[in-house]
Formats: structure tokens, C-alpha cells, sequence
């Protein structure tokens, strides 16, 4: 392993490729008739990076760390305005400016734009900021990606609360979801990953959809979520308590130190909730949960241009689900399942930027999940480490080409006290994109060639482009080949009935999963008004799954194989809209239509709605720092399963239901627009599924849940900035 990170680290010494940085790009115009202003000079403060406006007023800069940077704007005749943006990695922010003339008698009132449907970029990218998840209240990961069309995230077990994420009507395990651009979430983590995920940590949540997220994985079939933490920007910090229905009480503290040269920051969540049982029959529908998390994150520079970043994390999860009796210690009988949840890593970055033109960035992560669950009367173990090196880097070829280029190693090691042999998995990956602007047209193509342990070599292919003819409007596509091998975790045979062991038996045909994905979008940004439509299908053939071939009783073994089996389609279309039709006042909805089937037999695939929307209306008055927000989202009719002695089958269409929240917030004390970027006090309360309604039916089946497990729920919080 020493010699293929020397090897990787060789070959991105003298190749280019895309490093964490990203791209700014927008358009200047006049504050006062939207007229666009011809070459304006838009410049990153404190780095040599800027550029020029062509004669409509568009900019791009390339080449931007990823993070929060301040931008300055400047034209003669004209006022000169600073803003800051959030860069994400691997992609693009789009930033304008509108300046006004100079002099001027009255300073003109400026009205912010509707937060954007999507991020720019070849490849869409739709960004959940750390305001929008404090917005929502939400305190995991599960609950931050509510309310995103073409999203959702769906609970498998009332016992144990497993969820998975769906993108655009494909299953949880095709998405990926990453921490600062690293998958150091595998297989078995994600089967109760996105519950352990404090959102105490996280500045914002990027979602690609599709094939973009193949740029990150060829695996990443329906897309990916990148969870991108925060970084210290200021000396300071944070502390809130959080009390809400059914026994929740989330606490939360941060640490901030920063100075010219070094950003330090440290989180602390704790978080405790009670079992819900709606339907009243001993049995919780909602499990009872105690979870702690740790992160730390610094960045020190170390030269003109050289950086490092370290961090660690540490997760700690306990939950208990099924009677009441036992779960409270006074029965020793009953259904019981009790995971227990330890994640912890360290993560370490060097970025070199010799000039605006070249960037290398080295990155590794380390990752421990164990996963201990009592269930069916006894204890099942999962221990996986996974580890990721990577070394990308860009060059610039030119003004209108930048070459990116990644290597990368992934090695996962599982063991299960239930299997009989370990799981060992590596994966070498080579990466090389192409960004070419020609015009108004960029183009992205790229092709990824991974070599698996198990499968040796295969390719994926892929293209992204973005046109703009004119500033309100952009035209965004991308097409893409994905490939999946078997899991390394499979929650089937992990938790097959019965004692003794299992084991797989290899499969000399199998072949891995193979995708056809695209996606095609428009967006019309003219002002406050923001409008997003897309067009979405991907086709996954060769499908994997476990087949007991044999059950050796004696021995007390039970031996599985992967089999190539089906195929499925998932298409639709979405559409998203964002409004800020007077100061103060925001209006946010969208739609979502999938058709996901089974291309054999042609019937729809289970829990997959086929209609789904989202929708929000805020209001903030400035004189009184007092916020107030309506939100809702609708879930049409899905098909459910049943079970009938050891099988699944087909059960009855689910009731469409809507949920509604609201929520009210006051801060007191300076007023900066950021939130924790200044002190103060912040108090809010909120009502989360108004009208309390909850699914009443099959709920102890082992199957997933078609409705929400608990009904409402009041919270009211209050949280410190220093």
C-alpha cells in the first residue's frame, strides 16, 4: 500500500487536475436598470485570482478554494461592493453584482435575490446551506435533506430506524454520500449512517443528481451528497440547547479560533430522543436514541501558496427499539432490537498552489465503523475500516481550458462475527476531466478507469455541459456510464434468521452493475425570480443480488451467491421555483415526477411515490431580527409490500399525505446577516407535522415505512453566539 500512495503521489506531482477548488462566475450589472457593465473587474480578496466581464457583464473565475471567500466588484463610474460566497469543491458558485452609479444622492436599497435553485455549473449541483438546515431544525443529516425535490430519505425499520436515501426513484445503495469530498462512508455505515450525522458540523450539504455524481464515484449511480463541514472564519463560537416533543433534547456547542494564519474549529452534539409508539400497540414505531458527536478541523498555512488541513471525528450512537416493557428494563421478553454505533477517523489535507494557474492537493482519510446490533435474541457485529488517498490536481491551459486530473485508492476490510470469512475490497481510481469554455458553451467531458480487486479493470465515460446566451437564462446537461460491483455489507444475509454462520460462494459470470444515466435542465434567473426545470432517466441492468444456494445443517452454515437478476428505469422530470416578490418576503416550492419500474415485468417499483412536492413561504423583518417560515412537503400514493412467511409481496397503494412545519425565530443583539458570524442571542420555536399525521398500518412488519412514525412534534430552542 506504501508504494501505490508513493506511485499515486509521483504521477499527480507532474500531472494537473481538479483540486479542492472551485469556480466563481456571474454577471455585473447596473443596481438601477439591470443593464449589464461591460468589463468590470471582479477580484478574490487576498489572492491573485480575478478577471475580467465580457461585454454583457459575465465573469468567471477558476481556480477559487473551496469555502467562504470575499469577492470584490469595481468598475469606473460605479460604487465598488464586496460580497461573500460560499465555494463549493468541484464545482461552481455563481455570484452577481449589481453596482451603482457614482455619485449618487441616495443610496439605493438593495433587495437580496431569492436563494438559487441551483448552483452553477456543467454539472447541477443543488446546495443546502447551513442557514436553510437551521431553518428546518434539522439536527441530522436525514432531516437536513427534507423538502429537496427529487429526494428522499426512507425509514426501513420502526425497530431499529435504518434508513436509506433515494435519488430520483433509484435505492439508497446507488448514491453516494461523501464528508469533504472523501467516501469514508461505506456500505455498512450508510445502513445507519445518515441518522449518526450531526448537522452541529456541517456548513452546507452539496446534492448532485445523476450522472454528475459519477464524477465523484463510478458507483454513484443515482448521485451523490457531499457533506462539506465548517471551517473557522472567525474567533468565536456557539452554545444551544434545543427541547422538543417525545423526550428530544439536542445540545450543541462550537469552538472557533482563528488568526492570520491558522483556522481551528471544534464541535460537540448531543442529542436524546424517546420511543414513539402511534399505534398503541406496546411496540415503538419511533426508536428511543442517545447520540454524542465530536469533530475538529484546522488549517494552517505553511508557505506562500502550501496549506494543510487536519481533522477527526468520533460518533457515538445507542438506540432502542421494540417493546416498550423491555425497552424501559422492565420486561426481558418481547421484540427488542438494540444497535449500538461507533464511527471515528482522522482526515488530513496538503494543498499547493504554486500559482492561480496550477493547483496539487494530497488528501487521505481513515475510517473505523462498528456497528454492534442486538436482535432475534442475539448479537450481530460489523467492523469495517476504510481507507481513501487521493491526489488531484488543475492546470489552467489558457483562459477558456483548465485539465483536471485524480488519482485515488480506496481500501475497505469488513468483518463480521456472523460470516465466516473477512471482506477485503480495494479499488485504484484515474480521473481526468477537461473544462473548455467556448463562448457561452463549457463543456466538461470526463472519463474515470477504476481496477477493482475483485473485477479488474472497467472504464466509465461521462460529459457535462452548461450554455448561457444570455444572463437570465442557462441550459445545463450531462450523460454519463456508471458501474457497481457487489457491497461489502449486504443487511439481508447480515441479518438472516436463525443461528450460525453464512458465507458467499463465488460467481465466476457475474458482472458488475452497469448504468445509463442522463440529465437535461434549464434555469430562468431574471432577478428575484429564480426557475429550475429538469428532464432525468437512468437505466441500471446486470442487477446484484444474494440467492441462498445452499444450507449446510450440519455445519450450521448458510451459503450465498451473487446473481445477475433484472433490470430497472427511473425517469421523470422536476421543477423548482424560487420568489422574493417584496423585501422581506420568500416563496420556495417544487415537483417532482418518477416513474420507476421494473423493466421486465413493468410494474412499479416499491416506495417510490410517484408524485412528490415541496414548499416554503419566509418572512424576515430586519427593524425586529424576527423570522417566521411556513414549509410542507407532499407524498403521493406508493406502492408497499407485505409479508407473507418469509416473502415479500405486493400490498396496497399508500394514502397521499402532506406535512406541514412552521417556525419562528428572534435574535437579539448585533445584526450581521450570517448568523454565527457575529454575538447574540437567538430564540426560536417550531411545530414540525402541524396536523400530526402519522401511518397507522403495518408497522411491525419488517419492511420499510410508507409514512411518518411519529406525529407532532413542538421544539423550542435557544442558542448563544460569542
Amino acid at each position: 500500500m506504501k508504494c501505490s500512495i508513493a506511485l499515486i503521489a509521483l504521477l499527480a506531482a507532474v500531472s494537473a487536475g481538479a483540486g479542492n477548488t472551485g469556480i466563481v462566475a456571474g454577471v455585473v450589472t447596473e443596481a438601477a436598470t439591470g443593464n449589464p457593465i461591460p468589463r468590470a473587474n471582479v477580484v478574490v480578496v487576498g489572492m491573485e485570482l480575478g478577471a475580467a466581464g465580457d461585454e454583457l457583464g459575465r465573469y468567471l473565475i477558476r481556480g477559487v478554494p473551496a469555502g467562504k471567500q470575499t469577492v470584490v466588484a469595481s468598475a469606473v463610474g460605479f460604487e465598488t461592493v464586496t460580497r461573500v460566497v460560499t465555494v463549493p469543491a468541484f464545482g461552481r458558485a455563481e455570484l452577481d453584482f449589481r453596482l451603482a452609479v457614482k455619485p449618487v444622492e441616495m443610496a439605493p436599497v438593495e433587495v437580496r435575490p431569492p436563494e438559487r435553485v441551483l448552483a452553477d455549473g456543467p454539472v447541477a449541483t443543488e446546495v443546502v446551506t447551513g442557514a436553510s438546515i437551521a431553518e428546518k431544525g434539522a439536527t441530522t443529516v436525514q432531516d437536513a435533506l427534507r423538502c429537496q425535490s427529487g429526494v428522499s430519505v426512507k425509514t426501513k425499520c420502526p425497530c431499529s430506524n435504518a434508513a436509506e436515501l433515494q435519488i430520483q426513484g433509484m435505492a439508497g445503495k446507488y448514491a453516494r454520500v461523501l464528508v469533504d469530498g472523501a467516501p469514508t462512508i461505506t456500505d455498512a455505515g450508510s445502513c445507519y449512517g445518515l441518522t449518526n450525522l450531526p448537522t452541529e458540523n456541517i456548513e452546507r450539504l452539496e446534492v448532485v443528481k445523476g450522472p454528475g455524481g459519477l464524477q465523484f464515484s463510478s458507483d454513484a449511480i443515482a448521485g451523490a451528497v457531499n457533506i462539506v463541514t465548517k471551517s473557522a472564519d472567525r474567533t468565536g463560537g456557539s452554545v444551544s440547547v434545543t427541547v422538543g416533543s417525545y423526550g428530544a433534547l439536542t445540545l450543541g456547542a462550537t469552538l472557533n479560533l482563528k488568526s492570520e494564519s491558522t483556522g481551528v474549529t471544534a464541535t460537540l452534539s448531543q442529542s436524546r430522543t424517546g420511543p414513539v409508539d402511534v399505534d398503541r400497540d406496546g411496540n415503538s414505531d419511533y426508536v428511543k436514541s442517545d447520540r454524542t458527536a465530536l469533530t475538529l478541523k484546522a488549517r494552517q498555512p505553511l508557505a506562500a501558496g502550501l496549506a494543510v488541513e487536519a481533522g477527526a471525528n468520533v460518533g457515538v450512537e445507542e438506540r432502542h427499539g421494540g417493546a416498550l416493557e423491555r425497552i424501559a428494563g422492565r420486561a426481558q421478553e418481547g421484540l427488542y432490537q438494540n444497535p449500538n454505533i461507533l464511527q471515528w477517523g482522522p482526515t488530513a489535507t496538503l494543498e499547493w498552489q504554486p500559482s492561480g494557474a496550477t493547483g496539487l492537493t494530497l488528501r487521505g482519510a481513515y475510517s473505523d465503523y462498528r456497528q454492534r446490533v442486538y436482535a432475534v435474541e442475539q448479537w450481530f457485529t460489523a467492523f469495517e475500516d476504510a481507507v481513501f488517498v487521493e491526489a488531484s490536481g488543475r492546470h489552467r491551459l489558457g483562459a477558456a481550458q483548465e485539465l483536471q486530473v485524480a488519482l485515488a485508492h480506496r481500501y475497505e476490510h469488513l468483518v463480521e462475527n456472523v460470516r465466516a470469512s473477512a471482506r477485503n475490497v480495494r479499488v485504484y481510481g484515474a480521473t481526468v476531466q477537461d473544462n473548455i469554455r467556448l463562448g457561452a458553451l463549457m463543456l466538461a467531458p470526463h472519463v474515470r478507469l477504476e481496477h477493482h480487486s475483485d473485477f479488474g479493470p472497467f472504464m466509465t465515460p461521462g460529459v457535462a455541459g452548461q450554455f448561457r446566451p444570455a444572463p437570465p437564462l442557462t441550459l445545463r446537461g450531462s450523460f454519463g456510464l456508471g458501474r457497481r460491483t457487489p457491497p461489502t455489507f449486504s443487511k439481508l444475509t447480515h441479518f438472516c434468521p436463525g443461528q450460525g454462520m453464512y458465507d458467499f460462494v463465488q460467481n465466476p459470470d457475474l458482472r458488475p452493475e452497469r448504468s445509463t444515466g442522463g440529465n437535461l435542465g434549464v434555469e430562468y434567473h431574471p432577478g428575484d425570480l429564480a426557475v429550475a426545470a429538469s428532464l432525468f432517466r437512468t437505466d441500471l441492468r446486470d442487477m446484484i443480488e444474494e440467492r441462498l444456494v445452499e444450507h449446510d445443517t450440519l455445519n450450521r452454515l448458510r451459503k450465498y451467491q451473487h446473481l445477475n437478476i433484472g433490470a430497472v428505469t427511473s425517469q421523470g422530470f422536476e421543477l423548482n421555483c424560487a420568489l422574493r416578490p417584496v423585501s422581506g418576503f420568500s416563496l420556495r416550492g417544487g415537483y417532482a415526477y418518477t416513474d420507476a419500474r421494473d423493466r421486465e415485468s413493468g410494474t412499479a417499483l416499491a416506495y417510490r411515490s410517484r408524485h412528490s412536492a415541496n414548499w416554503q413561504v419566509a418572512y424576515e423583518n430586519s427593524p425586529t431580527a424576527v423570522k417566521l417560515s411556513v414549509s410542507g412537503e407532499l407524498v403521493g400514493s406508493m406502492p408497499t409490500q407485505q409479508r407473507e412467511g418469509e416473502h415479500l409481496v405486493a400490498g396496497p397503494m399508500s394514502p397521499a399525505y402532506a406535512l406541514w412545519n412552521v417556525r419562528v425565530a428572534k435574535e437579539f443583539g448585533p445584526r450581521t446577516g450570517q448568523g454565527e458570524s457575529g454575538s447574540g442571542l437567538a430564540l426560536t420555536a417550531g411545530v414540525d407535522n402541524v396536523f400530526g399525521y402519522v401511518q397507522t398500518g403495518w408497522l411491525v412488519e419488517d419492511v420499510p415505512l410508507w409514512g411518518p412514525s411519529r406525529g407532532r412534534a413542538v421544539n423550542l430552542g435557544v442558542r448563544f453566539m460569542f
